[in-house]
């Protein structure tokens, strides 16, 4: 049977239509089994937010942040809601900074709540004044043998020479990093680290170094990574850094182990310990205080409980808010190497850089106020 012209060219676009559905249909069912091959495709032939999108969807694997080990026991405590007027679930465009419109959007799935708290405590049995501050005793020693101890800090005399070098900051897990803005929530595929020196710790350290350097105290500021590349270990490797700095330069009294905290709860929920100080969020701060239980070799604990107790109260005397009660626990962290080393965290992974340098600074004040006296 002839077909005629006509009849001919339908076939022949019967048939590339044909060729396109299946085509399509190939598409769907590779893009199911292999989205290696979407997204090769896309690299080469869509824009950039095409692939971001294709790597969203197809490839990102949520990571499991790694809790601090030395603030585990200080995740619970009793809170006040601390409220800015902000919603704990805006979106980028609705902070109270411009510093999240410049940063990739984060996929709602890997959404979770940054939530806004100012810690308050009564004293209590658990909660012993110091002062204008409070310590958390989780210790087995009484609040009647800690009083006893504490009284002794008016024994001593912390004013610095400022002739010498006298003071050490250094940091056990200097690439701790905090939230990118305040934006109410948090990208839940963070872990929280950096190795970018303008985005961890060491930057915390430069605004406390150079705070104390304007007031003519010489501090001494290590800026080695050692809890990279390897995490496991990092107060061994501290140690050895804290201990050449002593045999270096033997004037050094004061030592700051400056890192920041890890607070979460359930559901995809970070606490962003906050204080307001002067019309500005500034992070809250906590220092801990180790204790012997007779296994750890640290003579001089109370030493280093008097000094952590002499400036919570000047940092509450001067900044009130400013300061969570500070932890007086069986832990160690190098504070056997000198009698007032202490480890201070500067807020928490929900608050941002910038809140983190602003209590920098005024932990840098409070320290001057009394190295000064």
């Amino acid at each position: 049977m002839s077909v005629s012209l006509a009849g001919r060219a339908a076939l022949r676009i019967l048939a590339a239509l044909g060729s396109v559905a299946a085509f399509y249909a190939s598409l769907i069912f590779v893009a199911q089994k292999c989205p290696v091959l979407i997204f090769c495709s896309a690299a080469v032939s869509s824009p950039r937010d095409t692939i971001g999108v294709l790597r969203d969807r197809y490839f990102w694997e949520e990571s499991e942040t790694d809790a601090e080990g030395e603030n585990a026991s200080e995740e619970n405590p009793v809170v006040s809601a601390f409220d800015f007027a902000e919603s704990n679930a805006v979106s980028s465009s609705e902070g109270d900074s411009g510093e999240g419109d410049s940063l990739p959007e984060v996929p709602e799935k890997r959404r979770g709540t940054v939530l806004t708290l100012q810690y308050q405590y009564g004293e209590s049995g658990l909660y012993l004044p110091c002062g204008s501050g409070l310590i958390k005793n989780c210790t087995e020693y009484s609040a009647a043998a800690v009083r006893k101890e504490l009284a002794k800090s008016e024994e001593r005399d912390y004013t610095a020479d400022l002739s010498q070098p006298s003071v050490l900051i250094y940091h056990t897990h200097a690439t701790e990093c905090y939230e990118p803005a305040d934006r109410g929530y948090y990208d839940t595929s963070s872990d929280w680290h950096s190795t970018d020196p303008d985005e961890n710790m060491t930057a915390v350290g430069d605004v406390l170094a150079e705070t104390l350097k304007e007031a003519g105290i010489i501090v001494l500021h290590d800026k080695t990574y050692h809890d990279y590349p390897s995490y496991k270990g990092s107060y061994d490797r501290s140690a050895v850094t804290v201990e050449q700095y002593l045999a270096t330069y033997p004037t050094i009294r004061f030592a700051i182990d400056l890192h920041r905290d890890a607070i979460e709860q359930d559901g995809n929920v970070i606490i962003k310990p906050t204080a307001e100080i002067n019309g500005r969020k500034a992070a809250q701060i906590m220092i801990i205080s180790g204790c012997d239980d007779g296994t750890m070799n640290m003579p001089d604990f109370f030493s280093n409980l008097r000094f952590a107790a002499a400036l919570q109260d000047r940092m509450e005397s001067l900044y009130p808010g400013l300061t969570r009660p500070i932890l007086f626990d069986y832990r160690k962290y190098n504070m056997d190497l000198l009698p007032e080393l202490l480890l201070i965290e500067i807020g928490s992974t929900g608050n941002t850089l910038e809140e983190a340098e602003y209590s920098a600074e005024l932990l840098g004040q409070a320290l001057i106020s009394l190295l000064k006296e």
